[in-house]
């Protein structure tokens, strides 16, 4: 889930299942935020520290 920290809107959401790993969902979350967002923080758990969650944030 993404959240706009100032206005509290939720932004983007991706839904799985446990057949899913979440650090996969990543992109496809990314991908639904409006151009030119800026990410003012990225957290999660530990299925989140991946280089491929990384890059996805850095690009």
């Amino acid at each position: 889930m993404a959240i706009n920290a100032d206005t509290q809107e939720i932004q983007a959401v991706e839904m799985t299942d446990q057949r899913q790993a979440d650090g996969l969902q990543v992109e496809e979350l990314l991908s639904q935020l409006p151009p030119g967002t800026v990410l003012g923080s990225v957290g999660g758990d530990g299925a989140y520290d991946s280089r491929r969650v990384s890059r996805a944030v850095q690009a």
